[in-house]
Parts: structure tokens; sequence; C-alpha cells
């Protein structure tokens, strides 16, 4: 064991927190820097659809180069240094990561390759491709809170060499047009909304999914449509199923100067191709009408205010059901099947203090949840049903970080010490609750093993008819147990570049305390998370 201990360690330390630069992953640098250079007033309407393609990269760098501060500028001409057209379109490297819960370490590692392809200048591709070991099976990992982890797109293999499961993580990208007009197609990760790091429609730290997206821009005016193919499991959350699918599209204009605002649409479906909810401008909720209601269609609404440059106020809405007639009749207490995410973010100019992100997210009752087609047996433990119209992808939820019936309440902070070394500070305050505990409807108790209050648990009854129980009421956090978690997390990271490539180094902590921990009335305590990671990039 010391002999295998000392070998991993040695590996990371080889391997040694720069990023890859591949533009088709919402997670790597770049977004957040783009969305900081918005911030401060550079960029103005992004289209809400990640990623983005090479041609608007383009453009975006180009207007921070004109625009930017000195900090700005330099980091944007790095990126156009990377992604420049006659730019080497093959990368190696590799990336070591050690990661901690309390006393259980697991350990992974990968080398990879990676790079863009210009074709044409309206003609990109890009590619990642890792062959990770790693100490854990997928499912079987620790997560460290606010830390990235690719264990979401990890392909399963009973491949093994030692202590180590290896597994490939594939992605890859085209895109076709201009930074005005273009398509996009891919197997990768995505995100949506003004929200980089966890929006509630699509989150960057979601499973990778086919993506085929067509995004329109004017000064003043975007219309994006994006379909994801994706995975269904049953209703117990197990197994791999094919032919599920998200549609969206959002149409995003800036009425006045500094105000942003944008609508949009999706549906969850499956077992089918419904060429339907595949026509421009449609509206989804009367498509589904001519599809037989058997769907699962959502609204929603986001946008951003910057009252002066470096301040905006974002807010995001994503509505599945709501009752509007209680609502038009001031009765409050009622039906809000929805995730809302507000948000305030600071970005001061020559300061250390970089960037500075306070939001506020709650996902009511059920939300992201759907009855499945199969109503009455779908729980049957010997033979559960595919649920093809939950808001999920290989058993997690694509939208918010957060089960049904949760609020969050986070503070982040980056400060960069120097040009390549940057501290970043977190604060979080997690609630959760099971919106069917103690639940009663037509005498029948629907507190058990399946209505855990999990993305899992749909709110109705298991009977030959089921019913759901939040007609009437939404039940946001009134529960006996409310599981409440307190963190603090603390990060640096560092680059290093030389004439052979790009060594960085990354190292994390955060530090929780919990309450009712696993709703278990009680269960009190400490957790205590870390990672370190290390990465060489040529």
């Amino acid at each position: 064991m010391k002999k295998t201990f000392a070998s991993l360690m040695l590996l990371f330390l080889l391997a040694s927190a720069a990023w890859s630069q591949v533009a088709h992953d919402p997670n790597d640098a770049l977004y957040a820097d783009i969305d900081r250079w918005a911030a401060k007033g550079y960029l103005r309407l992004l289209p809400p659809v990640r990623p983005y393609p090479q041609q608007l990269i383009d453009e975006l760098l180009e207007t921070v180069v004109r625009k930017g501060d000195a900090a700005s500028v330099r980091k944007a001409e790095e990126y156009r240094a990377e992604f420049a057209p006659k730019a080497r379109a093959l990368h190696v490297g590799a990336v070591g990561t050690i990661r901690g819960e309390d006393a259980d370490i697991t350990l992974e590692g990968a080398p990879f390759v990676d790079g863009s392809v210009r074709m044409e200048d309206w003609l990109v591709f890009s590619y990642s491709f890792f062959v990770y070991g790693a100490t854990r099976k997928p499912g079987d990992q620790i997560e460290v809170p606010g830390v990235y982890s690719p264990y979401a797109d990890m392909v399963k293999d009973n491949a093994k060499v030692g202590p180590f499961n290896i597994l490939q993580n594939w992605t890859s990208n085209m895109s076709l047009g201009d930074a005005n007009l273009y398509f996009t197609a891919g197997l990768n990760r995505g995100s949506f909304g003004p929200f980089f790091d966890n929006g509630v429609v699509l989150g960057p730290q979601a499973s990778r999914a086919g993506h085929f997206s067509l995004v329109y821009r004017k000064p003043s005016f975007t219309f994006s449509t994006l379909l994801l193919e994706i995975n269904a499991t049953d209703t117990l959350g197990d197994g791999m199923y094919p032919n599920k699918h998200v549609m969206l599209h959002s149409i995003d204009f800036e009425p006045i100067k500094r105000l942003e605002i944008g609508f949009y649409e999706s549906v969850i479906w499956g077992e089918r191709f419904e060429f339907l909810y595949a026509i421009p401008l449609n509206q989804y909720f009367a498509a589904q009408s001519l599809a037989g209601f058997d769907d699962n269609s959502l609204i929603g609404f986001h946008g951003k205010w910057s009252p002066a440059d470096g301040l905006q106020f974002l807010g995001d809405v994503y509505i599945d059901d709501f009752s509007f007639n209680d609502v038009v009749r001031f009765n409050f207490d009622t039906k809000y099947k929805l995730a809302a995410e507000l948000g305030l973010r600071w970005t001061p100019e020559r300061s250390l203090l970089s960037d500075v992100a306070l939001d506020y997210t709650a996902v009511m009752p059920y939300m992201y949840t759907h009855i499945a087609a199969d109503r009455e047996d779908r729980y049957d433990a010997t033979d559960p049903s595919v649920n093809y119209l939950n808001y999920t992808t290989m058993g997690a939820c694509l939208g918010a970080d957060l089960d049904p019936n949760s609020d969050r309440v986070s503070l982040r902070a980056i400060l960069n010490i120097f040009p390549k070394l940057s501290v970043s500070l977190l604060g979080e305050l997690i609630r959760h609750g099971n919106a069917s505990e103690g639940i009663y409807v037509d005498g029948t108790d629907v507190y058990y093993d399946n209505h855990d209050g999990s993305i899992n648990d749909d709110g109705y009854t298991d009977a030959a008819e089921p019913k759901a129980t939040f007609q009437n009421t939404t039940r946001f956090l009134t529960q006996d147990v409310i599981e409440t978690k307190l963190r603090g997390g603390l990060g640096f990271a560092f680059t290093i570049p030389t004439g052979f490539g790009s060594f960085g180094a990354g190292a994390d902590y955060v530090v929780e305390y919990g309450w009712n921990r696993n709703l278990e009335d009680g269960n009190d305590g400490f957790a205590h998370y870390y990672a370190f990671t290390g990465t060489w990039r040529w």
C-alpha cells in the first residue's frame, strides 16, 4: 500500500491548476473570464447557450482587446494566441488529482490530448480525450464542493491496471458559420442562462450530452435553439436508456441600455422523436397538446441589469407548474413547481479582489421531477418503469445541483495575487427537506422508501390512479427535519508557463458543519473535503 501511494504521489507531482484550453467545455477558465468581462461592461448580450463556437470567441476576445483594462487585455491576448487560426492543433498533457473526505482518499490521473482544427473560417472542430486511471468507479467517487469533477463524463469500463479503474472521457464539438449565425454539434457539457457556474436550466456540472444548437445574433437581439440528446434511467434512478430528448429555445434582447431580458421554453420527452418540437419560434405547450399532452414542458425568464460597469444584478426563474388561478385570487399557499436564482456580481477594477458573487437559489418541492408514463407500477422493484420525462440525464439533474425542496445562499470571491496566482473563497448555507415527509392523501401515507425527497420522488401517491400531493400547497422547507449545511472554502491555483509546456497546481479545502445530515434527526457534525490537482499541457 505504501508503494502504491508513493507511486501515485510521484504521478501527481510529475503531472503537476492550468486546465486545458478547450472551447467546447463551459467549465474552462475562458468562460469565467468572459463573464467577468461582461460584468465590467466590455461585452454585452452574450448568447445564453454555451459552449460558444470559436468564431464567436474570436469576436469576444477582439472586443476585450479594444475595450478592456490592461489586465483584461493581457488575458484576452493569451487566449487569442491559444486559439489563433495557425495555432497548434494538437496538445498533449497529463492531470493528476487527490481528493479526500475526512480520512477517505481517492486518486485519479490521466494523460490527454486536445486541440482545435480550423478547416475554414466558418468551420472549426475541437476535441479532447482523457484516459483516466482512478481508484474509484463512477458513482463511488468523492465530490469536493465547488471543485470540478470529471466523473460525470467518464465511460464505465471493466478494464483495470492494479488498483486503477481505466475510464475514458471523450468530448468534441463542431461549429459552422460566423459570430452572428452559427450551428454547433457535439458531445460535450453545456450551460444556459446568466449564471455561469450552476444555472437552474443547464449547469456545467451536468454530464456531457449530444448537443445541437443554432444561434442567430443581432446587436440587440439573440435567438437560440438547443437540442440535447440525453440518457434516461428507471424510476429508481438506475440503468441507462436511450432516446430521451430536451428541446429549448430562447429569445433575448436589450430593450434599453444595460438591461438584458430573455424568455425561453423547453420540453422533455422520450421513446420517439417529435418533429413538432423542432419548429423555430414554437410554443411548446401548444405543440405538446398536438402530441397528446404526454410530455413535459417548462417556461422561464432571465435577465441582467448593469447599473454601472463592474456591477451586475442577475435573475433566472424556471417554471414547470404554477397555480395561476390561486395567485390571481391572492391565495399564495398554493403550487409553485419551479426553480429560481437571484444574484449580485461585483468585478472591481485595479484591485486584488477581481470577482465577488452573491446569489440565492431555491428549488421548490418536486421541481425537476415528473411522473413516469407507466404510472401505476413505476416503483415496482422487480421491473421499474423508465422515466423519460424527469429533468435528469444519467440519473443526475441537468439544472441546479440541489435536490428538490432545497435552497442555498452562496458567496464567492476571487483574488488575483499575481497574474498567474489566484485565491478563491467560498461561503455557503444549504437547506433541504423531504417534501413527502408525513404527507397523507385520501388516508394514504406516501412517506416511504420511494418518496425520499430526491429527484426520483415524483410527489404522487402510489395508487391505481396516482394523485399529486402538491396541487394545492408547496410545503417549501416546512418539514420537521431539515438538513442544513454551513460551508467555508479556500482554494489556490497557479500556473507556470515554460518553453516545454504550462505547469500548474491547485489546492482546495472545504470545511462543512451539518445538522440533521442525510435527513437523520440529530445527525450533526463536521466534514472536511480537500483536493490537490496538478496539470501539465504542451
